[in-house]
């Protein structure tokens, strides 16, 4: 029952370090950057419109909503975006601004396309047709807006088998001379430096 109990907290040891620290997979960057992502976007007449009140609270603004006016206000640093919902002018600053698609209100989301919220806010907004996202950009800030259902990532068995492997060896750093090029194809570069710094994945199973 000992050896059952310890392989399963190996197990999931092993996968809570895939999740996080591990690397060889392009799908990383989904748990690094999951926090910034927002999902339901859309994307109609070759415009990629965006889930206002979400994204911009992903930017830490302050979002307010006029009910009788059918407007909401975004207040980020020193500049004020105003939308009127159907409406193809917009106030940034109290200067008016054209928009070539009028935010509207979809099943109680209010949405406006990526490149308004993005320039609004001095910043810019990208389209990636391979991953179906828009990328806003604003300072040193991005959010990512999918226009579809992320789908889940599933890491083979045979990688987890690889990857528990090297875990393994890296509990004993002594028969390896060159550790950051032989653990690299496997592990992140944070990750090494703490095997590195603690010399060795220490067993604290016992």
């Amino acid at each position: 029952m000992g050896v059952i109990i310890y392989e399963k907290t190996k197990i999931a040891l092993t996968l809570s370090l895939v999740c996080t620290l591990l690397i060889g997979n392009s799908a990383i960057s989904f748990a690094n950057n999951f926090s910034n992502t927002v999902d339901n976007g859309k994307i109609e007449n070759g415009r990629i419109l965006i889930p206002l009140r979400a994204v911009s609270e992903k930017f830490n603004s302050e979002v307010t909503w006029n009910q009788a006016k059918k407007s909401i206000t975004i207040i980020r640093g020193k500049r004020e975006l105003l939308l009127h919902v159907n409406s193809r002018t917009a106030l940034l600053n109290n200067a008016a601004l054209s928009l070539d698609v009028p935010a509207r209100i979809d099943n109680g989301t209010t949405y406006i396309p990526a490149r308004v919220f993005a320039e609004a806010f001095g910043g810019t907004a990208l389209w990636s047709e391979q991953e179906r996202q828009a990328t806003i950009t604003i300072g040193l800030q991005q959010v990512f807006i999918h226009t579809e259902p992320l789908k889940p990532w599933r890491m083979s068995q045979e990688r987890i088998n690889v990857l528990n492997a090297k875990i393994n060896e890296a509990t004993d750093l002594s028969s390896f001379s060159q550790i950051r090029t032989y653990f690299s194809p496997y592990f992140t570069d944070s990750f090494i430096n703490k095997i590195i710094y603690s010399n060795g994945i220490k067993n604290t199973l016992y």
